[in-house]
């Protein structure tokens, strides 16, 4: 078979209706598609058609269809598209020493760590005690900064949980003061009783902790830590709810997570939790503290 081209961006619509099963396609214009080669389009059909083209004359494609076939009308758009095999040749491996696209090629050079990220989706979010507190969603990345608070005033960015059995994953970069009252991380919580168990980072022993309390403004008890630590600058958080036991983790390189705690769900202090979330929180009272969720990612 003829290498496969690729033209980007090529797109026209059909001139006349097309039956599945034939071997000819009549587009309006072939402007911009491979005059020679083999390369394939994708039909703007309920089905999606995907069809192989093998040669061109004029405005007739002629070739036979590879998936989903099924009728097209006239109109209907013709919009080229890549294999694999076309993409991994457009993103190459990196040379070495250059910072490129990973290309996802067999003996692609490895570079790493390189985190996968999820984008939080602003809208699926409510506040819990948000004050004066404020948020910037852009580009997949949560940027919450907390209003100065009396004692501990959680600012809080809430949903409900997803179905059990889940697990939730955080990455953010802290952007507070070590020696502070700041802290930042994931809770589980329970809506009708404002209870709240979270696990983050803590400015003030530069280390980790999962704590619990009644209220968003509200610390009761610390059920484990971990203190003065080399933190990374992104830190990952990981929360889990299998129906039987609530699980609170964490990550320096978003693939291998420590459990710091886990409690039986019936005898836990968030017996019934059905929302999850973020937070900052910010004790000082006179210095901001902030930080950037930058992934969200429910399994």
């Amino acid at each position: 078979m003829a290498s496969e081209k690729f033209a980007n961006l090529a797109e026209t619509t059909l001139a006349s209706g097309y039956t599945s099963g034939t071997t000819t396609l009549s587009v309006v214009s072939a402007a911009g598609f491979p005059t020679v080669g083999v390369f394939r389009v994708r039909l703007g059909n309920a089905g999606k058609t995907i069809w192989r083209v093998d040669s061109v004359s004029g405005t007739t494609f002629t070739g036979a269809a590879e998936a989903n076939d099924a009728n097209a009308a006239g109109g209907d758009t013709c919009v080229i598209v890549a294999s694999r095999q076309v993409a991994e040749r457009f993103v190459q491996s990196p040379e070495s020493g250059e910072a490129r696209l990973i290309s996802g090629a067999v003996a692609a050079d490895f570079y790493g760590p390189i985190y996968k990220l999820t984008p939080i989706v602003a809208a699926q979010f409510a506040w819990d005690n948000q004050g004066s507190s404020t948020i910037v969603d852009a580009n997949g990345i949560s940027y919450l900064t907390a209003a100065p608070g009396s004692g501990t005033q959680r600012r809080m960015r809430l949903k409900t949980q997803p179905a059990t059995p889940y697990v939730v994953t955080i990455g953010v970069i802290p952007r507070f003061r070590i020696a502070n009252g700041f802290d930042c991380g994931i809770s589980f919580r329970e809506s009708g009783t404002a209870k709240h168990a979270s696990i983050g980072v803590f400015g003030f022993n530069q280390g980790l902790r999962v704590i619990r309390g009644t209220a968003a403004g509200n610390y009761t008890a610390e059920m484990a830590s971990i203190a003065n630590l080399f933190l990374p600058s992104v830190l990952w958080f990981r929360i889990s709810n299998d129906n039987t036991t609530l699980r609170f983790l964490y990550s320096a390189d978003g693939v291998n997570y420590v459990e710091l705690f886990n409690e039986a769900k019936t005898a836990s202090f968030t017996t019934a939790p059905n929302q999850v979330g973020y937070y900052v929180n910010d004790e000082d009272g006179t210095i901001t503290a902030s930080a950037s969720f930058l992934s969200w990612l429910e399994a």
